[in-house]
């Protein structure tokens, strides 16, 4: 009973992506994380109460995938201690926990040989988020439905188009493997393949109006994958001379290089930024590359280093393409960025278990399915992020839990007694209650965010305030709560808003933030530090021109028209990336202040 318990609540990690919470900011990141932590807390107290009154030792048999995220838990929890305002990232860690507890859950509670329908229920529910969202897309196309983020767009219930192909590509493709490999032997199978063929089919449909190159890679990759044990024979008979096998090898080099420039030109100036990112990626890397700048420290370091990328190529062409970057749009590299290389092969190593696994015989067809959308979960994390993103990153726990629990690899024993192991899960026991808590003071503390900014927006100052306060002492580690909280400040309390603003820096550095941090700054007449910050924010996105006409601004008022002048002609030679009304207004003013000053 318990066990089965333990099961339907695991079952319930596939809804994330429907968990959205209206009601608060950026529900669409912080529903999915109250939910998997919830829902994650649920499961552990479970296992916990359940092996807290085991009687007996405990007798526990580990592979080497689930060593190897033991040893990875392990890594980035002590490399975690030794990060900068590591606060800010536990609720990620605490994220991790629940996925390594998934794939350990999965393996003993769903393949026992008297749960077989809960392995049905779990295919069955894994198929239909895809459907869901596969027909969700088609509505979207005839103008049915929409979400708050993906208004006139195509994006499910995903906050842009990318990630949304990326979660329909996954699913689809181990939809796929499903419908080839699943043997229609009993009456649920033929359900299940029916499931199957309507997930694959809508993902078919949706997919190519997503406009999103990186899934359309993926999709090709894993369905190559999945549907070459069918096509080998066949493609090995008719590839029998040398000469067919040269013509055949160079006629699909050429297919795979044209399909790429086709890819890299659809959207070429996309393309480039990414190649941007990369760039000032691996500059990153160099001045520490062993363990990185820290779990999650990603958002709050990149911009620094493409500051300084521009300062050192002011002329740069590449100038057009910046933009303020959280990811790092390849999970390898930003692995590298913030857990070193020392992370990065806890992550290659973990790739190369799962793919180098064998299978039971009974469920070959759902670890081949499983593998064929890793495939494209590999693709995807080559170009985009599908890991950073909580619905995508179940998705693939799910997946990698199956390749798990169907290996036929033995794994080593060992035995705990139970005063070692009761302890233990009074531990986790009294963990899960401080989770709890922590979650419930989190989502009330963003309900008041909510509510600030609501007044905010009225101009109702005097009653955002105060749930500012209310919500500060909940979000104090939250970057972006801090910039709103603190750029809202600058309006009645400059002295305290622009203390806010430094403190959003130690999490959260782009260039709108320095901007309002200089005019703090500039309002407070401390010129120097205004130069600064307009200065790193002009350099870390160079094609935005207010950081410039803000810094224009300031040498005008401290009289040192030299440089207002140098500021002014660059201004004036800047391409505009996205034209608007500010921008021809600026660039209107500085031509004007240049005719007068010559």
């Amino acid at each position: 009973m318990a066990k089965s318990s333990i099961a339907l609540f695991a079952l319930l990690l596939l809804l994330t992506p429907f968990s959205e919470i209206s009601s608060i900011f950026d529900g669409f990141v912080w529903g999915p994380y109250y939910f998997v932590l919830s829902i994650g807390s649920v499961i552990a107290f479970l296992v916990s109460l359940f092996l807290f009154f085991r009687k007996k030792p405990l007798v526990c048999n580990i592979n080497n995938t689930e060593a190897i995220l033991l040893i990875s838990l392990l890594y980035i929890g002590i490399r975690l201690l030794f990060t900068p305002y590591f606060e800010a990232y536990m609720h990620q860690y605490a994220i991790l926990v629940v996925a390594v507890l998934v794939v350990f859950v999965f393996k003993r509670v769903f393949f026992m040989p008297e749960n077989r329908r809960i392995i049905q229920a779990f295919i069955l529910l894994l198929l239909s988020t895809g459907i869901v969202e596969g027909a969700l897309g088609l509505w979207q196309l005839k103008g049915v439905y929409f979400n708050q983020l993906s208004s006139l767009t195509i994006a499910g219930t995903f906050q842009n188009r990318g990630i949304y192909a990326n979660y329909l590509t996954i699913a689809g493709l181990f939809a796929w493997g499903i419908f080839l490999f699943a043997k229609p032997t009993f009456k649920s199978n033929t359900w299940i393949r029916y499931f199957a063929l309507g997930a694959i089919s809508l993902t078919i449909l949706v997919l190519p109006f997503t406009e999103a190159r990186t899934a359309w890679l993926a999709f090709s990759a894993g369905m190559a994958f999945l549907t070459w044990p069918l096509i080998r024979l066949k493609i090995s008979a008719l590839l029998t001379s040398r000469r067919s096998r040269i013509i055949s090898f160079a006629a699909l080099g050429l297919i795979l290089v044209s399909a790429l420039f086709f890819l890299f030109q659809f959207k070429e100036e996309s393309a480039k930024g990414r190649l941007l990112i990369y760039k000032v990626s691996l500059n990153m890397i160099q001045p520490k590359p062993l363990f990185g700048y820290g779990f999650g420290r990603f958002s709050a370091e990149y911009n620094n280093f493409q500051a300084e990328y521009f300062k050192d190529n002011p002329t740069n062409e590449e100038a057009l393409l910046a933009d303020n970057v959280t990811t790092g749009f390849n999970e390898f590299l930003q692995t590298t960025v913030e857990l070193g290389f020392a992370g990065l092969l806890l992550l290659i190593g973990l790739l190369l278990i799962i793919f180098g696994s064998k299978s039971k015989s009974e469920y070959a067809y759902l670890s081949y399915s499983a593998k064929g959308a890793l495939i494209g979960t590999f693709v995807c994390s080559l170009f985009s992020y599908p890991l950073r993103v909580l619905p995508l990153a179940i998705l693939v726990v799910f997946l990698l839990s199956i390749v798990n629990a169907t290996d036929t690899e033995e794994g080593f024993d060992f035995v705990i007694g139970k005063w070692v192991f009761r302890p233990f899960f009074l531990i986790l026991l009294c963990g899960v209650s401080v989770d709890f808590y922590a979650v419930r003071k989190d989502y009330q503390a963003r309900i008041q965010w909510q509510n600030a900014m609501n007044f905010a927006n009225k101009k109702e100052y005097s009653n955002a305030l105060p749930c500012y306060q209310k919500a500060y002492t909940g979000l104090k580690h939250d970057g972006y709560f801090m910039y709103n909280y603190g750029s809202e400040l600058l309006e009645n309390d400059v002295v305290k808003g622009v203390k806010i603003l430094e403190e959003a820096k130690n999490y959260l550095n782009d260039n709108d933030l320095n901007v309002y941090l200089g005019n703090g700054y500039f309002a407070l007449k401390n010129y120097e530090k205004a130069e600064e910050c307009y200065l790193l924010s002009s350099n870390m996105v160079p094609c935005k021109f207010y950081p410039r006409y803000q810094l224009f601004k300031l040498y005008c008022e401290t009289y040192h028209f030299d440089k207002s002048k140098v500021v002014a002609q660059t201004i004036e030679k800047m391409n505009v990336k996205i034209p608007s009304k500010t921008v021809s207004t600026i660039k209107k003013e500085v031509h004007q202040w240049l005719l007068k000053n010559e």
